[in-house]
């Protein structure tokens, strides 16, 4: 590919963007800065979060409808052998009228593509998403690649050694993931997978985060926390160890910032209500989520960042949590539990302290330990930010990612 051509790449996300995937318009946006690729965005749905400004024209959304399907039609019949072969990357399942409505939904989707004309497809989610464009790259002869995430891998994925087979490449943004993806995979095709981190741009933000220093430190220390209101992430047993602070007779604030199921939020809301917590614990957004500015607000006043995820009944589990992310970019020590792929960046007593999932105790323990100990405090963040730096830098990340792109894999 000559250098002065840019190539064209279509980033198919089902939501954008939502408030728990900042990562993904960091990254999206952090692309467009790119000199050999332009990138294009294309999603069924828009989400509540905020939209980089360089990312405004570069986004359509599009959702199928009836009157879609309809002029879909005339594809069947000037690509029927591309569909019937689309069509045979499902036979590892039991026929079902859904997989035939799916190879529909396709070529719907892939009348939509044709008109970007992209030299890649790079959609988002080892689930369904990638599903459709593995069957629209299959109709329109257009290489995809995938990026895979958590709960997409662990519990909703589907046809990976298919999708192995046929994608240009795969990334996964963190570890346990990556390795639970090549134990389902022929050794054959385990070169295709890559272990690829998302990232934060350590100058452009850290600049915002300044901008944000005249914000006032509350008059008690805070324990913050950032994550939808789902069982994986534990809510639950912060509030529980959150009490047992109280009781010990440490003061503080909990700030949770994360959105769920009205259902969820009555939940967690009942759970603060029954420990008589009202007056020191709050959920942020009242349950409908939180916009990053505010959230960067909290880590700013924040004197301790909590992860209190588990592994869920159903195996969904984090990867690397934004909030850990985040709190080691603005310098906050972290505490946080075992779980999912937290260990890439929390080290115990390196990084972070380490505790066991559902021990809301051992929980306890260690906020204290980082409220009362300052100088275990300023070892942690100034690992973690190291460590941070190395594996999550945005500007790093995102090369690697436009090689692989561009390469001829």
């Amino acid at each position: 590919m000559e250098m002065d051509i840019k190539k064209k790449v279509l980033v198919f996300v089902p939501k954008f963007p939502v408030l728990s995937e900042t990562f993904i318009d960091r990254e999206i946006s952090k692309m467009t800065e790119s000199a050999v690729l332009d990138i294009k965005i294309l999603s069924l749905e828009k989400g509540q979060g905020m939209v980089s400004p360089n990312l405004v024209d570069k986004v359509s959304y599009y959702k199928l409808n009836v009157l879609d399907l309809l002029l879909s039609f005339p594809m069947w019949f000037d690509y029927l052998p591309r569909i019937l072969r689309a069509y045979s990357l499902l036979k590892s399942t039991p026929f079902s009228f859904g997989k035939i409505y799916t190879l529909i939904k396709a070529v719907g989707f892939a009348r939509k593509i044709k008109d970007f004309n992209p030299d890649i497809i790079f959609v988002h989610f080892l689930s369904y998403p990638s599903t459709l464009i593995m069957l629209v790259s299959a109709i329109l002869r257009i290489p995809y690649a995938i990026s895979g995430h958590a709960i997409d891998i662990l519990v909703e994925g589907e046809y990976l050694q298919e999708k192995a087979k046929t994608a240009k490449f795969i990334v996964i943004c963190n570890r346990n993931a990556y390795n639970f993806v090549l134990n389902k995979l022929d050794k054959s095709l385990q070169s295709k997978v890559f272990l690829q981190f998302h990232g934060i741009d350590f100058g452009k933000e850290l600049q915002s985060g300044e901008a944000l220093a005249e914000v006032k430190k509350l008059d008690k220390p805070l324990i913050f926390n950032v994550g939808r209101l789902v069982e994986k992430k534990g809510q639950k047993y912060l509030i529980e160890a959150s009490k047992i602070l109280i009781d010990s007779g440490v003061d503080h604030y909990l700030y949770i910032a994360g959105g769920g199921t009205p259902e969820a939020y009555a939940e967690i809301m009942k759970l603060i209500a029954d420990k008589h917590l009202e007056s020191t614990v709050k959920i942020l957004g009242d349950g409908q989520g939180v916009v990053y500015s505010e959230i960067e607000k909290c880590y700013l006043m924040a004197d301790v960042v909590a992860f209190p995820g588990i592994t869920a009944e159903s195996g969904d589990a984090d990867g690397i949590p934004n909030v850990l992310v985040e709190g080691a970019f603005y310098k906050v020590p972290m505490v946080s539990t075992d779980s999912g792929s937290t260990t890439d960046l929390i080290v115990n007593n390196e990084t972070g302290l380490l505790v066991p999932q559902k021990d809301s105790q051992k929980l306890a323990e260690a906020l204290k330990t980082v409220l009362q100990n300052k100088d275990l405090a300023t070892k942690l963040t100034t690992n973690a930010s190291l460590k941070a730096k190395e594996l999550f830098d945005l500007n790093k990340n995102v090369k690697k990612l436009e090689e692989l792109l561009c390469s001829t894999i």
